[in-house]
């Protein structure tokens, strides 16, 4: 059986990572699906060749991602599981990204990337997650966190300080919807991103 087959056969979004983090193979029925679910307007095999990271939002997101998928594949980390939410305005997705080496008969060392929904709820529509995505530190951007959601705020209980709250809570406190978002993380999604033992 090859590598295309199985990616086929594997859950959710399958691909094959280089060691310059460039997809070199896609489950491309999967990933079809997912890129017409959500507005893509090319086919699966517009993500070939193309470095991985890039479609994280740039800044901490990328960096971090980057540095985890590097640490793989350099086998300083056995693998990486995250599980995120990946919300549309109007459902709630429950997520899970898993990153393992794959080490070829050559001794060469890829990724095996795999992107799976664990659940989803329709729910009213959230019209912040329908913002466009900007740079990390865009004037006027709304900032989320890559992995819960949770949207930082001003607390409301500690004057000056930020304060990480649901983006309902976002809305009840005088949020406003928004063209620009941004993403980042809080502190206690990063530190168990970065916990060595994942």
């Amino acid at each position: 059986m090859n590598v295309q087959a199985l990616l086929e056969a594997i859950d959710g979004i399958a691909l094959v990572i280089d060691r310059d983090l460039r997809v070199s193979a896609v489950g491309t029925g999967n990933w079809d699906r997912f890129w017409a679910e959500n507005g893509g307007a090319d086919g699966g095999f517009a993500i070939l060749g193309k470095d991985i990271t890039m479609s994280f939002s740039p800044g901490v997101v990328r960096d971090t991602y980057r540095k985890l998928f590097t640490e793989v594949l350099e086998m300083k980390r056995q693998a990486i599981c995250v599980d995120y939410r990946c919300d549309a305005p109007a459902a709630r997705r429950q997520m899970r990204l898993s990153v393992t080496p794959i080490v070829t008969s050559a001794g060469r060392t890829h990724l095996l990337y795999q992107s799976t929904l664990l659940s989803m709820e329709q729910r009213p529509p959230i019209p912040l997650f329908a913002a466009r995505t900007g740079e990390e530190n865009e004037p006027g951007a709304v900032r989320i966190c890559a992995v819960c959601a949770k949207v930082e705020w001003p607390d409301e209980h500690a004057p000056g300080a930020m304060a990480w709250i649901e983006p309902q809570e976002y809305y009840r406190r005088g949020g406003s919807d928004v063209t620009v978002m941004s993403h980042g993380f809080c502190q206690p999604c990063y530190e168990r991103m970065v916990a060595e033992d994942m």
